[in-house]
Formats: structure tokens, C-alpha cells, sequence
């Protein structure tokens, strides 16, 4: 059985075309003989029966949703072909001719999959047309990373499940957020960095969104993230979002120079986002941040300022007053246009995770 291949500029990514996506949707619906959207053992096995081995997996529950039983449910399916085609692509032209694609598509596999615009245009261009995104989680050991990533997917936090598959594939997690009606994917990645001191490599810090994940409740733990972002993203066009972890517990003075609210405005990044994985969130700060970063995304539109406003909806008293602190917060009242493109970044960095807390809570709300 011959496999194909592609060429992949650098810069560029490998996604699953429409035309492999209903490949795909059509073997799923095929072997889920009940219709639960879930694939029960036999169900899973029978799928890749026609394959040496299954694509992925047990492991597979702890990366992507599955159903209160541990199956994999077809939003998970989806999630796990997209993690694969996005870093290991001959991988699924592998497994789309085990299943068929050839036949049942009567091409071979490289029309199920599309290679996306080079990652430098469309930051020239300020808009971008892929749906997988991958977002790196940096933050010291102990300061909350894996149980912000496992949220994302609902997984239990008592879970001994590894986030590692045997061909190497880093810590993630991955599931669907919804961007304006549309759905996106995201790729959440764990990044495990043992001392300040150990350098991050090239693959670690390349990403489409910057995670920096700090403990409120240690002293030391704002210095790591503080030293990562001056060294790696400061200089970068990589959007980046600071989230204080362990809300539910005391906040104590960070052991730095300078404390992270005032580091973040320095940086003209969002102030940190807090996060408390057993607490309750208010959502609507989440969806708010994230409808109002696609509005800020265009520096000229007239909605930018109207959309801010009816979205946060402060009291009357403390309108103006916050409405002006926020936007020098993150560089927005500025003539510099770099300042302005800049905001927009850290905003869509807020975009990307806001959804992904929003899309917790939502969960979690239907399971209560």
C-alpha cells in the first residue's frame, strides 16, 4: 500500500480538508451502530478493523472529550484526526487508506488534507483562515498547568491518565470552541520545563497563542513566567495571556521586582486572568473578553469602542473611569500603530482561551 505526501512550507500547518472531514464523518456514523455519537470498545475496534492497529490509544481519553464512560465521543474523533494530521501527517495517510479513502473517494489521501497559509501572511494580513490552533501552556511545576489543560476537556483532576502518546507527541489536550458560529480547534500543549534556567526550545515557543500560567499562593512562582516572557515573547508577534492560577487561595506578594499587574501593563499585555479550577467563574467575563477582542481586531472599525462598552456594561458611576483604565492598561489609547496591532494580538490571546474557560463552564453547567 503506497502512502502520500506533502510539502509544508515553514510557517505552515497541515488540517484536514472539508472533503477528508466527511470522509471521516461518514466512517464514524458507519460503526456507530446505537447513533450516541460515542464509539463503545467494540464499536472503536470494529472501525479499525481494517487497520494493523488502532489510530490511538486508551490514553486517547485524557486529550480529547469522551462521553461519562470513557468513550471517545465524535467531537473527541474529530479533535484526535486534527492533532494527528496536525503533527503527524503521514500518520493519517496511513490510516485514511487503511479505512478506505481511496476507494471510497476515488483520489488518494493528499485531497483530505489542506496546508495552510504561511503563519507571516497572515499575520500581515491580520486575519487567518485555519481552524486548528495550537496554544503553549508555560507556567513553573505545581502552578496548575496539567489541571488548566485537563479542564479544557472535562477530564477528572484525580485522573492518573498520561498526556503522552508512544510516537512522542507532547502533554495536550484538544477540543472544539465555537468562534462566532463557526468552530475552531484548539490544541492546548503542556510545556514541561523543569528550571528557569533551562532554555526553551524552538518547537516550545512557536505557537499561536502564549499561556504563561503562574501560582498566586507561591511567591516565587510570577518570576518564572516573568523571565519566559521577557526572554522569549516580548519581542515576538506571539499573542500571550497571563493567568493567575489557585484563585481560591490566598494571594500572596510576588518575590519580583515588579508585581504582575504592573509587569502586565508595562508589557501592554491584559492584566492576569485568573483561574480557579474548583471555584465557580463568572463566564461572562471570559465571553465578553473574547467578543470584544474580534472588534479590537480592527483598528478602524466604529463598533470598537460601542462593542467594549454594551459588552462589560459597568455601573453608570464607574463607566468612564473603566472604561479609560482598561484601554490604557493595554496600550490601546495610543497614536502608535504597532501598540495597536500589538493590543490586538493579546486580545485574540484572550479570545482563544476565554473560549476555552467559557466552553468549560458551559460543560460543566449541563453536568450539574
Amino acid at each position: 500500500m503506497s502512502f502520500f505526501s506533502l510539502k509544508v512550507p515553514s510557517g505552515s500547518t497541515t488540517e484536514l480538508s472539508h472533503r477528508g472531514q466527511q470522509f471521516l464523518t461518514h466512517i464514524f456514523e458507519r460503526y456507530d451502530k446505537d447513533r450516541d455519537k460515542a464509539l463503545s470498545p467494540m464499536e472503536f475496534d470494529e472501525l479499525f478493523s481494517t487497520c494493523p492497529t488502532p489510530a490511538w490509544g486508551p490514553d486517547v481519553s485524557a486529550m480529547v472529550p469522551t462521553n461519562d464512560k470513557g468513550w471517545i465521543t465524535y467531537q473527541g474523533y474529530m479533535c484526535q484526526w486534527a492533532l494527528m494530521t496536525l503533527v503527524d501527517l503521514p500518520r493519517t495517510f496511513e490510516y485514511l487508506a487503511y479505512l478506505g479513502y481511496n476507494i471510497y473517494e476515488n483520489e488518494n489521501q493528499t485531497t483530505a488534507v489542506q496546508v495552510t497559509r504561511e503563519k507571516k501572511l497572515d499575520l500581515a494580513k491580520k486575519q487567518s483562515s485555519r481552524n486548528v490552533y495550537q496554544c503553549h501552556v508555560i507556567g513553573p511545576t505545581g502552578a496548575g498547568k496539567s489541571s488548566f489543560c485537563r479542564s479544557f476537556i472535562k477530564s477528572s483532576l484525580d485522573s492518573k491518565n498520561i498526556l503522552v502518546d508512544k510516537t512522542g507527541t507532547p502533554n495536550c489536550t484538544v477540543n472544539v470552541v465555537q468562534v462566532y458560529g463557526q468552530e475552531k480547534i484548539m490544541v492546548l500543549r503542556d510545556i514541561n520545563v523543569r528550571n528557569v534556567s533551562d532554555p526553551l526550545l524552538p518547537h516550545e515557543v512557536q505557537c499561536d497563542v502564549a499561556c504563561l500560567i503562574y501560582d498566586i499562593n507561591n511567591e516565587k512562582s510570577f518570576e518564572y513566567i516573568a523571565r519566559i516572557y521577557i526572554k522569549y515573547f516580548a519581542e515576538s508577534k506571539i499573542p500571550v495571556l497571563i493567568v493567575a492560577c489557585k484563585d481560591d487561595l490566598e494571594e500572596v506578594r510576588q518575590d519580583y521586582l515588579l508585581q504582575p499587574a504592573t509587569f502586565c501593563q508595562k508589557y501592554k499585555i491584559l492584566p492576569p486572568q485568573r483561574f480557579n479550577i474548583r471555584g465557580p467563574l463568572k463566564k461572562e467575563v471570559f465571553v465578553n473578553r473574547f467578543q470584544a477582542a474580534w472588534i479590537l481586531f480592527y483598528k478602524h472599525s466604529p463598533l470598537r469602542r460601542m462593542v467594549h462598552m454594551l459588552l462589560l456594561r459597568p455601573q453608570p458611576t464607574e463607566w468612564l473611569n473603566h472604561f479609560c483604565r482598561n484601554f490604557r492598561e493595554i496600550g490601546v489609547i495610543t497614536s502608535d500603530s504597532t501598540v495597536w496591532w500589538k493590543a490586538g494580538l493579546s486580545l485574540a490571546a484572550v479570545t482563544a482561551l476565554g473560549l476555552l474557560v467559557a466552553k468549560v463552564l458551559h460543560t460543566s453547567d449541563k453536568v450539574r
